[in-house]
């Protein structure tokens, strides 16, 4: 699986979070829809919402930005990147 992420033309000032469809393909559970769902630190959202800002949503509270084939989130389910970070590979 390959992520492409130029196409963003944003460079990330840490690594995102991979969640949703393409993870649950990486760890083979069932093959992935068409967007890229992502985690994000707070400074990455910040600079992506004002890059995107006709791209910007908030699902209960959740913030994200959702630019082409992306969804890129603060938090998800109230749970931010710090958080989601601590055991991630």
């Amino acid at each position: 699986m390959e992520l492409n992420l130029e196409k963003l033309k944003y460079k990330f000032t840490s690594k995102p979070l991979l969640i949703g469809g393409k993870a649950k393909e990486y760890y083979e559970i069932r093959k992935s829809g068409v967007d890229t769902d992502l985690v994000v630190t707070e400074n990455d959202y910040l600079a992506l919402s004002k890059m995107y800002p006709e791209n910007l949503r908030d699902i209960f509270g959740d913030l994200g930005v959702c630019p082409l084939d992306f969804e890129i989130w603060k938090t998800i389910r109230g749970l931010n990147y710090d958080f989601l970070s601590e055991k991630a590979i």
